[in-house]
């Protein structure tokens, strides 16, 4: 006899077979049957976004009768969009809120780690780049002993998420059916632990060389982020640094958005004079320069560093970096 679960079945003398998602061309080859005038670019993008679920692959062809290909896609990828499940008695939608809760009861541990990442981007998180380090999560041995470490992974992995050698990455639907239900309390309580995640897992300083293979995992996470899920100094220290890596990389100009994006949002949430505001501003101010707009950068670092004056003082080393981003370039010491 033959069941089938999105969870542990129990006890033996039950035999264990892990069966994965259909591959590219079975996705395919189902969301045609089911939505035969999806074009072919339209059911590759579908197939990619939901990680090639049957039931997920069926409820889109259902979906896609009232809606575009590209306005499904959004809902399934948008910040803090609803899920695109709706109604919410949707089997799929209720499997994975269902292994959730049971996830919750069976490994605590397990649970964290799957609401912080709800908070990140789609791509694996690089769970082998976290360092034991003053910023590591709370409960930092979870991810840094390998026998814990294989015990949450591998509680996660058998009912909401891909574990790879890229690292950690949730299925597309769950990370929107779980945000999408994270009360005011469990989001803190996410947040706290990704901006955790994302300061352990800094690559350093984005100017050396030696750094730049390990931005690439952590980059989109440090880009999706909301500025406000961003709780600690450390997990903004490094989402700058990653504006600064971008700026390095001939991105000048998205590092700018992302910059005014923060720098607008930490002044709404912490107040305009506080410290990582500043910090914002400082570098929005330097990659303003880098991309050519002086009287820009000039308007910028003007701002912060009356406040930093005013609010840190004369001597502070933020005030001290500041002036020498204003002094002339023939000035300015040599990097």
């Amino acid at each position: 006899m033959l069941f089938t679960s999105r969870h542990p079945m129990g006890p033996e003398p039950v035999s264990h077979l892990t069966v994965g998602g259909l591959t590219r061309q079975e996705s395919l080859v189902l969301l045609h049957s089911q939505a035969q005038q999806l074009s072919t670019r339209d059911a590759e993008l579908l197939a990619h976004a939901l990680d090639g679920l049957p039931k997920a692959l069926i409820e889109a062809a259902e979906a896609l009768e009232n809606m575009p290909t590209d306005a499904y896609l959004a809902l399934l990828t948008h910040k803090g969009a609803e899920s695109p499940l709706a109604p919410a008695d949707r089997l799929t939608a209720q499997l994975i809120r269902h292994n959730a809760v049971r996830l919750r009861g069976d490994d605590p541990q397990a649970a964290n780690l799957l609401d912080a990442c709800t908070l990140l981007a789609p791509e694996p998180f690089p769970l082998h780049s976290l360092a034991k380090s003053a910023f590591a999560p709370p409960g930092a041995h979870v991810l840094t002993d390998q026998d814990n470490r294989e015990r949450v992974l591998s509680a996660l992995s058998r009912q909401l998420a891909r574990v790879s050698d890229d690292g950690l990455q949730l299925h597309r639907l769950a990370r929107v059916t779980l945000r999408g239900a994270l009360s005011p309390a469990e989001h803190s309580r996410a947040a706290q632990y990704a901006s955790h995640l994302l300061a352990a897992a800094s690559p350093g300083n984005a100017s050396d060389p030696h750094t730049w293979p390990r931005w690439t995992g952590v980059l989109p996470h440090l880009l999706f982020i909301a500025p406000m899920d961003l709780t600690s100094a450390g997990a903004r220290l490094v989402a700058l640094e990653a504006c600064r890596y971008l700026s390095e990389h001939g991105e000048p100009h998205r590092a700018l958005v992302r910059l005014e994006e923060l720098h607008s949002a930490w002044a709404d949430h912490l107040g305009p004079d506080h410290q990582h505001r500043l910090w914002a501003g400082a570098h929005r101010g330097r990659v303003c320069a880098e991309a050519g707009d002086a009287a820009g950068a000039k308007r910028l670092l003007t701002e912060v560093y009356s406040r930093q004056r005013r609010v840190l003082g004369e001597g502070h080393p933020d005030t001290l970096s500041t002036a020498v981003l204003l002094a002339p370039p023939d000035q300015q010491p040599s990097q």
